[in-house]
């Protein structure tokens, strides 16, 4: 069965592919092709996401839905290399539908604001035991704060990492490896810095 796929991609890139003489602004790639959303001259890029669009052959929907979104997850990466800005899919809107229907399935999501944390009396009091302690590097501060907004679980693990390895710095190409353990216990630091971890040395 054929399927018509289409993804939104939220992007602050601005697909500027105009090739041959078109006035719109798209490119195909490994049978996907990608279009600014609502571009026209006039206008020109109004909206900051862009349209994925592929036909697939499939046994069903949810085949040909996993199919199209491997493709995404090889191509969006590398768009993102190389436009060396925000570029978002899995969370944004898509459509699918078997050729010759009228009906098809769509997913259709939209953005909430976060949700506060109280900052009450005890945040207060911690507040000034942590401006109290000279022991505990800014650097750290500065990391965690990074923790905090970052998105991803990439980012928030590499920035926790460099967070925790500041505070057991002897000097900076050593580490305190007794304060390392003392703050990860001996298992996790032995499964992340020793042998094959993924923050091992050597």
């Amino acid at each position: 069965m054929r399927y018509r796929v289409e993804q939104r991609i939220e992007t602050l890139a601005q697909n500027a592919v105009m090739k041959d003489g078109r006035m719109d602004a798209s490119f195909s790639i490994r049978g996907i092709t990608f279009s600014h959303w609502d571009f026209d001259l006039t206008r020109n890029w109004s909206s900051d996401w862009w349209l994925a669009e592929a036909a697939m052959e499939a046994e069903g929907y949810k085949a040909a839905l996993t199919t199209f979104r491997q493709e995404l997850s090889r191509v969006v990466p590398r768009i993102s290399l190389i436009s060396q800005t925000y570029i978002d899919f899995p969370l944004q809107p898509f459509l699918i539908v078997r050729g010759g229907e009228q009906v098809g399935f769509f997913r259709y999501t939209v953005k909430k604001d976060g949700v506060g944390l109280m900052f009450m009396e005890g945040h207060e009091k911690a507040l000034e035991r942590l401006l109290a302690d000279s022991s505990i590097p800014e650097e750290f501060y500065y990391y965690w704060n990074d923790v905090v907004n970052a998105i991803g679980y990439s980012p928030k693990l590499l920035l926790m990492f460099s967070a925790i390895e500041c505070l057991t710095r002897i000097s900076r190409a050593e580490k305190d490896w007794v304060r390392l353990e003392q703050i990860l216990g001996k298992e996790l630091k032995e499964e992340l810095y020793e042998s094959r971890g993924i923050r091992a040395v050597g």
